[in-house]
């Protein structure tokens, strides 16, 4: 596992030092630390990875922030009564679909906070997301719109992982 995500992690430059968080048992806890020798090695490897799947994990990727500085961020977030997206997880897209049309799709079935398809040069990769104020909306959303065909393709749609 280390391997692994030291060689996805190298691709985008010089690495210092990388590590795979793991339990007591050894068994990693999803997360881990890359430290790059460049801030632009750093910055290439957000924009490339944040949102995708690997290992059938969805990646999300930013920047660390020392204990002290997330900890005033964390206090901040919890009294600001900040509210919560749920997000759908949306796959087997059409690759001529846009995020217009994909957050046209599913505002039928209530206030679309954001719908964002993930492109590569200007076409779609297959996936995106698609986030709601309500669960309610969230979850009538999933029961309706997995396995619904667009473009002769069905949509494989499921709560994202932060959701």
């Amino acid at each position: 596992m280390t391997l692994l995500f030291y060689d996805t992690f190298s691709c985008f430059g010089e690495v210092l030092s990388s590590r795979v968080v793991c339990d007591s048992n050894g068994e990693p806890k999803g997360y881990g630390f890359v430290h790059y020798a460049t801030l632009e090695a750093a910055e290439l490897a957000i924009k490339k990875l944040d949102g995708m799947l690997l290992n059938d994990h969805l990646v999300s990727i930013s920047h660390h922030k020392p204990y002290k500085e997330w900890q005033v961020d964390q206090n901040a977030n919890s009294k600001s009564c900040r509210k919560k997206d749920y997000s759908l997880y949306v796959s087997n897209l059409p690759y001529n679909l846009d995020s217009d049309e994909l957050c046209s799709l599913f505002s039928v079935f209530g206030n679309v906070t954001s719908a964002k398809v993930m492109m590569n040069n200007r076409r779609s990769r297959g996936y995106g997301f698609v986030s709601y104020s309500s669960i309610n909306n969230a979850i009538i959303a999933v029961s309706l719109m997995n396995g619904y065909i667009v473009g002769n393709r069905p949509l494989k749609v499921a709560l994202s992982h932060n959701a």
